[in-house]
């Protein structure tokens, strides 16, 4: 009897070990990128390790790779801009440059710059537009 009760709790207790090993979370996805960088915060507040970031960015489907001295441009549209723009570079940068994709024919696409300093995510800029054929 107490080998057949066994037998059937093991599925139990595997299911319940593999929920609390993946406790991270997905981000939601917004097209607006106030938004998405918000939402890139509330799961990765700055000071988080850059290895927990890549991971919460990859499991929402983002891929990532990491650069050193690198640039990245967050970019905004500004009707009261010169060409209706409006950018902040961020020079000579470590990072994880991630990005995702959207779309059929045209493609909106999300990109980006989880700045960090001896590991330590310091920035989160993000950009999205749109990208066709």
């Amino acid at each position: 009897m107490s080998i057949i009760f066994l037998i059937l709790l093991a599925p139990i207790s595997i299911s319940l070990s593999s929920c609390a090993k993946n406790q991270t979370k997905q981000l939601d996805i917004y097209e607006d990128p106030d938004l998405m960088e918000e939402e890139i915060g509330r799961l990765i507040p700055l000071g988080s390790s850059v290895e927990q970031a890549r991971k919460v960015m990859e499991l929402s489907g983002f891929e990532c790779e990491y650069f050193e001295n690198g640039s990245f441009a967050r970019v905004r549209n500004a009707h009261d801009s010169p060409g209706g723009m409006d950018a902040t570079y961020y020079d000579g940068v470590d990072g994880l440059y991630c990005q995702f994709h959207r779309g059929v024919f045209v493609e909106t696409r999300w990109q980006s710059l989880i700045a960090h300093e001896e590991g330590k995510v310091t920035v989160i800029a993000v950009s999205v537009g749109l990208i066709g054929l």
